[in-house]
């Protein structure tokens, strides 16, 4: 009832029979597939666990909660009241804020920020003003409100793959109408994926990991894409004919005023500051030849995969600057670990004990 205005008393009224009638079905059914549970007069055995509530807290979110629902049915906007009336709780807290702050979930306070874009998109660009006033009058049959809203597919994370993204996005468009497809990515997904790949492990899964990276670059390439999104679609499928956008191309193309840029978005800093990471060391003119042998063997260690999954720069520059000889001496700089020393130690020390034969030469 929300996004299309219908007052909160209408709305409930109107759901109100439906659930009703929903809970005595449920009960009807429970009656008759668990009769013997159902119709007994026993009671189940529980444990009896000493509870302990503030009393003060209960009344006061009591008193809030009914005065908010209060407000609902008398007409006041839902989201406005429930941000009041949340505010008015922590105003009135004996609990300190950075408690509250440290059990907020994250990923579940992404999703609701995600979705309150994805609200916002619909009703800017779905449901215009004048089609909700023909669904509150009764012009518009539910059948076309649902193929509307069948119009617009939201992707909340990054998918695997540039065809499963395709594949997913097409049926907003199935029906040959104009339609919206929205996309959320962020770096963790990306990070996502790079752990599937990762998992796949073994000769058996070899065709697969490599099937896996490229489609992992590919949707990176699209994500971080400055050009044409459209274009680059066609492009991933081999396909050289010209777009043919019948409304709006891509954010690329055409910015819509509802997305905020997202280097406008501000980041919470962290409560607790973290300790600030030594700097690489300066690599002398002797040792750049080291360091870019390091670039080049690391290439080729990655297979494909992104280069920081084998060394970060600041690690090769380090490695570059001491010169181990040995892997004890190896494991010693940071960013060196066991996994590290197990699959590339030989590698590495090689590289360094021939550069330090050029130099001696």
């Amino acid at each position: 009832g929300n996004l299309s205005h219908i007052p909160y008393g209408t709305f409930t009224a109107a759901l109100a029979p439906v659930a009703g009638i929903g809970l005595v079905l449920t009960i009807v059914l429970v009656a008759l597939f668990h009769p013997r549970e159902y119709w007994t007069r026993e009671r189940l055995q529980s444990a009896t666990l000493a509870s302990h509530y503030h009393g003060w807290l209960v009344a006061k979110s009591t008193l809030v909660t009914a005065v908010m629902v209060v407000l609902f049915f008398l007409g006041q906007p839902v989201a406005k009241v429930a941000i009041v009336a949340g505010a008015l709780l922590l105003l009135t807290r004996r609990v300190k804020a950075h408690k509250v702050y440290e059990e907020i979930d994250g990923p579940l306070l992404l999703m609701f920020a995600g979705l309150f874009v994805v609200v916002a998109g619909i009703e800017k660009s779905v449901l215009t003003p004048d089609e909700l006033e023909q669904v509150r009058g009764g012009g518009w049959p539910l059948e076309l409100l649902r193929e509307k809203v069948d119009q617009f597919v939201v992707h909340y994370d990054v998918p695997e793959s540039i065809d499963a993204y395709y594949q997913e996005a097409g049926r907003a468009g199935r029906d040959g109408l104009p339609s919206r497809a929205v996309m959320l990515a962020q770096k963790s997904d990306l990070g996502r994926l790079v752990r599937f790949n990762e998992q796949r492990a073994g000769d058996d899964l070899a065709i697969a990991r490599e099937r896996g990276w490229r489609a992992y670059h590919a949707i990176k390439a699209f994500i971080y894409g400055t050009d044409c999104r459209r274009r680059a679609l066609l492009d991933h499928f081999s396909d050289r004919t010209a777009g043919a956008p019948l409304e709006r191309c891509c954010d690329v193309c055409d910015m819509l005023d509802w997305l905020p840029d997202p280097e406008t978005i501000p980041t919470r800093k962290p409560t607790r500051a973290k300790a600030a990471a030594a700097p690489a060391p300066d690599l002398s003119p002797a040792d750049a030849p080291l360091f870019e042998a390091l670039k080049t063997w690391r290439l080729g260690a990655a297979e494909g995969k992104p280069a920081f999954t084998v060394a970060s720069n600041k690690t090769l520059t380090a490695i570059a600057a001491a010169r181990p000889q040995s892997e004890e001496t190896l494991l010693a700089i940071s960013g060196v670990g066991p996994a590290f020393i197990e699959k590339y130690a030989p590698d590495v020390l090689a590289i360094v004990a021939e550069h330090q034969q050029q130099l001696a030469a």
